[in-house]
């Protein structure tokens, strides 16, 4: 219970020392700690022992988790602004702009023997085909030929060629061996006797303009047409086709995983290729070949 301010303290009744002034200063003193421990003192300690000591402590300690909630969710923040980042990045890539892995893991040990017998040269057929009309430029013509049958859908191997002046021809190649990037287009036509092919009417020659595009990625028939052709890049080769002939253009650089995509094209008014080609049927057909290259 806390004294009042108007407290008036009793002397000591001591009959050794008696009632002197000396002994009610002192009285007085003692009076005035104990009013200050009832009143202000314990106030006053009990204030800074909230604040220095048993509140002390908790308050350092609801500092310190504040901190560490600050940090956590700026962690948070960051990480989920990251997170969209990358997210907007990953779907701003096309997955036919993903990098092929590799599958010849080692094989330049392999190959180290100078005297071992170099492979021989590989065809290999396009892995797309696309043709495009200029005179229809949103047009998109899928070359996927399919049928049906009671056992499944089979898709096709023929594949069409087509150049006019007006019809274009994209052809892309997957480079995927290792050790043949010596590579070289190749295109051959069979002789007369062959009912499949229509080449240039009153058998005329040909003359087929060959570009490279600046495309490195998959060609998706599905989506090309004029509009969205591949840029042209440099120039290969021009083919004078004609029957019972095989044209071959200068050897070019094609590292193994690659995609290499050509455009086949001709602006005389008489030009006119249209034949199908097959993987099993190497006697027709525009072929990319490759040859040793180690």
């Amino acid at each position: 219970m806390s004294l009042n301010v108007s407290y008036i303290p009793l002397l000591r009744d001591d009959p050794v020392h008696g009632d002197d002034s000396d002994s009610l200063e002192e009285d007085l003193q003692s009076t005035h700690l104990v009013k200050c421990r009832d009143s202000l003192a314990v106030v006053d300690v009990c204030l800074e022992g909230r604040y220095e000591r048993r509140p002390g402590r908790w308050i350092y300690v609801a500092c310190i988790v504040a901190i560490i909630s600050s940090l956590s969710s700026l962690s948070l923040v960051l990480s989920t602004v990251f997170t969209q980042h990358v997210g907007a990045i990953v779907d701003r890539t096309s997955p036919a702009e993903l990098q092929y892995a590799s599958t010849y893991m080692g094989f330049e040990r392999v190959y180290r023997n100078p005297k071992a017998t170099p492979p021989p040269p590989i065809r290999n057929f396009p892995f797309a085909i696309g043709v495009v009309n200029k005179s229809e430029p949103t047009s998109v013509y899928p070359d996927n030929p399919r049928w049906r049958s009671t056992f499944g859908t089979v898709y096709h191997e023929t594949r069409r060629i087509l150049v006019t002046p007006t019809h274009t021809t994209y052809v892309q190649f997957w480079a995927g061996d290792y050790g043949m990037e010596r590579c070289s287009l190749q295109m051959t036509l069979p002789t007369v006797d062959d009912e499949d092919i229509d080449l240039v009417e009153n058998d005329n020659t040909a003359s087929v303009q060959i570009w490279r595009t600046n495309t490195t990625r998959r060609l998706s028939l599905d989506e090309l047409s004029w509009n969205t052709r591949p840029h042209r890049g440099e120039f290969i080769a021009s083919f004078d086709l004609r029957r019972n002939a095989t044209a071959r253009s200068p050897e070019f650089l094609c590292r193994s995983g690659s995609f290499h995509t050509f455009e086949l094209g001709c602006e005389e008014i008489s030009c006119f290729v249209d034949f199908k080609q097959t993987p099993k049927q190497k006697k027709i057909g525009i072929w990319l070949v490759q040859e040793n290259s180690l």
